[in-house]
């Protein structure tokens, strides 16, 4: 590439991916990095990551990583692509899991920790790392939240079904309380019954009542 190339579309994105594979040297990345960074819409952002872009930018910031971590010191063009890859990825909207598969968070976090103090990208590192991880500490507190609320409604669906239904059995108890109460009646009275025949015999003779 001897030219910066306007990504405008899908088709010139998918010509930029082409050249990623073969692109080497300082002077080409830089040129692909400047080309990324002229997307504007959305639409071509959000294929970055499935397209693999980041997965092979990432690749680039680990080499540099170790590249650092090795003595060498990182020159000029490499700096520029360090932070044009950085401002590129301000603009991608990253999820957790698209950090943990793409691994871009994991190598610029190392790569800005191995840079000195006054390396003018180590603050670009710095600056979308501790972006990501107030992200992440934000979708686990929602999912938290999320979790604790699951776990109210489950417990009071558990007592509202327990509750109704110990509130249909009562009817069941109430009828086999009757109907107890309704045979120790019956045979109360029954005793009751034989014993008041039984004196109106003894002093009511001729009456004559049968007794059952």
């Amino acid at each position: 590439m001897s030219s910066i190339d306007e990504i405008t579309n899908i088709q010139s994105l998918h010509s930029l991916i082409n050249s990623m594979e073969k692109a080497n040297t300082m002077s080409q990345r830089l040129q692909i990095t400047k080309s990324l960074l002229t997307i504007k819409e959305k639409s071509i952002l959000d294929q970055l990551i499935p397209l693999k872009v980041i997965h092979t930018l990432s690749k680039w910031i680990h080499e540099y990583k170790e590249e650092k971590l090795k003595g060498m010191e990182i020159p000029p063009d490499e700096i520029k692509i360090i932070i044009d890859i950085v401002n590129l990825c301000q603009r991608v909207d990253f999820k957790k899991n698209d950090l943990k598969n793409t691994k871009i968070g994991k190598n610029i976090n190392k790569l800005g920790k191995a840079l000195k103090n006054d390396n003018e990208a180590k603050k670009y590192c710095e600056n979308i790392v501790s972006k990501w991880r107030k992200m992440i500490d934000g979708d686990d507190e929602r999912n938290e939240g999320e979790n604790e609320f699951m776990r109210k409604k489950t417990k009071r669906e558990n007592y509202d079904s327990n509750k109704n239904l110990s509130n249909n059995n009562f009817p069941n108890k109430y009828v086999k309380l009757t109907n107890f109460n309704l045979i120790s009646f019956k045979k109360i009275f029954n005793e009751y019954l034989f014993i008041l025949l039984i004196k109106i015999n003894k002093y009511f003779p001729k009456l004559n009542f049968q007794i059952f």
